[in-house]
C-alpha cells in the first residue's frame, strides 16, 4: 500500500495503476515492467489523499519495492504492507518492544505479526492471544484445500 499526502493526482477516473507506475519510475527509480494483479485507492473518496492498494502477481516485484522502500524516507510518501486486522493488531502491540530493542543495540525484525530479537523468537508473557494462531509463510504457494507447499512435493498424489 502507498501511503501519499495531497500531491499525486486524486481525480474520479484517473488511471490509477499508470500513475503507479510513474510513481514506482520516479520515486524509486523502478523502471521495468512489474505485473499488477489489481490497483485501486482505498477509501472512499472525500477530495484528500487515499492510499493506493495494488496486488503484486509475483513475490519478487513486491520484494523489490519493498526493499527500495528507504528511498522514500524525509519524503510525504511511504509504503507498507496490508494485513489482516488480526495481525495488524498484533504488529501493534510488538512495536514499542521492537523499538526499545533497536535502542538497545540489538537486531529485531517484525515478520508478519512474530518479532524475532537476535534471531530469537520473542515471546510475549502472559499473553495466550499471541500464540493461538500459528506462523505462516505466504510467500510459498499452496495447495488448494492444503497447506503442503508446491515447492515441498513435486510428486503427483495416488488416486
Amino acid at each position: 500500500m502507498i501511503k501519499e499526502t495531497k500531491r499525486m493526482s486524486k481525480v474520479r477516473g484517473e488511471n490509477t495503476e499508470k500513475l503507479l507506475r510513474c510513481f514506482l519510475n520516479n520515486e524509486l527509480g523502478i523502471d521495468y515492467g512489474i505485473e499488477f494483479g489489481n490497483v485501486h485507492r482505498f477509501g472512499r473518496y472525500q477530495g484528500g489523499g487515499r492510499p493506493i492498494v495494488e496486488r503484486f502477481l509475483y513475490h519478487c516485484d513486491l520484494q523489490y519495492v519493498l526493499d527500495n522502500a528507504y528511498r522514500l524516507r524525509n519524503t510525504r510518501y511511504g509504503i507498507k504492507q496490508k494485513f489482516p486486522k488480526e495481525i495488524e493488531d498484533r504488529r501493534r502491540k510488538l512495536y514499542p518492544i521492537m523499538k526499545e530493542a533497536k535502542r538497545n543495540r540489538k537486531t529485531a525484525t517484525l515478520a508478519r505479526d512474530r518479532l524475532f530479537i537476535d534471531n530469537e523468537l520473542y515471546q510475549i508473557p502472559d499473553d495466550a492471544e499471541m500464540a493461538d494462531i500459528p506462523y505462516q509463510d505466504d510467500s510459498l504457494p499452496t495447495r488448494p484445500g492444503g497447506s503442503l507447499s508446491l515447492r515441498q512435493s513435486d510428486t503427483t498424489p495416488q488416486r
